[in-house]
């Protein structure tokens, strides 16, 4: 006879979802314009096409890239946490599309005359506090 008991830890200890980074190459961006002006648009921008909230992305400045067609381009990192498990599935989805994903950031990024030209794998971001 087998008496063992089987518990559910994510039901007891709920772990946090992963957050979610990629890496969005975009022409028309400097490290200036991005501080000033871009980085609150780009973090707005991605939470709405995702559907979370602003305080779950974080974008930020990794440097230029040199081409020889177009001045100002750079790479952006953005994280994404969501805030569970529903939410961490739709995100997934949503930038694992990347045409599509880059498409709808472009929507509203026009206005500011950049352009994401390249989004990167998912990457998953495991925090160790040891």
């Amino acid at each position: 006879m087998n008496n063992s008991l089987t518990i559910d830890i994510q039901c007891l200890f709920p772990l946090p979802e992963l957050p979610i980074s990629i890496n969005l190459t975009i022409s028309g961006v400097d490290e200036a314009y991005f501080d000033d002006v871009l980085k609150d648009v780009l973090e707005q921008t991605v939470a709405d096409v995702n559907n979370v909230p602003v305080t779950a992305v974080n974008a930020y400045y990794v440097g230029s890239v040199s081409t020889r067609s177009i001045d100002n381009t750079a790479v952006i990192n953005v994280t994404i946490t969501p805030e569970n498990s529903d939410q961490e599935t739709a995100v997934l989805e949503k930038v694992g599309y990347s045409n599509v994903f880059a498409s709808e950031v472009n929507a509203e990024l026009e206005a500011y005359n950049t352009t994401v030209d390249s989004v990167s794998d998912i990457e998953r971001i495991i925090a160790y506090t040891g």
